[in-house]
């Protein structure tokens, strides 16, 4: 189901609608120069095509430069903050630039349009979304294995050529692959490849991963209005 959603942010104890322009206009947290600054600065970033020319930049950096202090302190630095804790002053602009570019995406064309956004829910969860796309898989004559355990990746020639998984209640077997691609946590890849040059093992070393709680909440009526509320508080151990 296509939904058309409801945006907030929380500030100063207070939730601000933040979906519309004349919502921007109406966010007092900000003085007019800076909401103005806000919007503009949002608009350049969404018009950028090429996210490679931001390579370099660090987003509360660029943040401060373009859209000023008042809008750092106010909405992005809580924001950047509460995503990335200590290393909130790390993050690169290419990032902020994809988190823009997807916000924008789910808007309509227009001034109308942009004035909505619209999200899709998935009725039944998205396993219904996997369980199609495993069909579909299946059709094509490939195969979803589920707990299936790979205990290494076997390389020949500076190549990744197959597989050793652990069949449950069997021996481990290898299988020849004409491909592999590896979604594992940076710090897993190697015990993988235990052959990797040692330059790349210790480039993945160094790539700190932050956790997160994920709350979920089962209430007998709405929380709040707002679908996606964006929290811009500091004091606020949630975002």
């Amino acid at each position: 189901a296509w939904i058309q959603s409801k945006v907030g942010i929380f500030h100063g104890g207070k939730i601000y609608n933040f979906v519309t322009p004349l919502d921007l206009l109406r966010f007092t947290p900000l003085s007019l120069v800076d909401r103005l600054r806000l919007g503009l600065v949002t608009l350049l970033v969404r018009r950028m095509k090429d996210w490679r020319k931001l390579e370099g930049f660090v987003a509360s950096d660029w943040v401060r430069r373009y859209a000023g202090k008042g809008v750092y302190d106010v909405v992005w630095g809580p924001l950047l903050r509460g995503k990335f804790g200590a290393h909130y002053d790390k993050v690169g602009m290419p990032w902020f630039w994809g988190k823009i570019q997807t916000r924008f995406a789910s808007r309509g064309k227009g001034l109308r349009g942009m004035q909505r956004e619209r999200l899709g829910y998935p009725m039944g969860s998205f396993a219904e979304i996997f369980e199609v796309l495993a069909g579909r898989i299946n059709s094509l004559g490939g195969e979803v294995r589920l707990s299936t355990p790979v205990s290494s990746i076997a390389v020949t020639d500076g190549r990744a050529t197959g597989l050793e998984i652990q069949v449950a209640k069997g021996e481990p077997s290898r299988e020849e692959f004409d491909a592999i691609i590896s979604t594992t946590p940076s710090y897993v890849f190697p015990r993988l490849v235990p052959t990797l040059p040692q330059d790349y093992i210790d480039k993945l070393s160094r790539v700190d991963y932050l956790a997160a709680v994920l709350v979920i909440l089962v209430l007998k009526e709405p929380f709040s209005h707002i679908y996606w509320l964006n929290i811009a508080d500091s004091e606020i151990p949630f975002v």
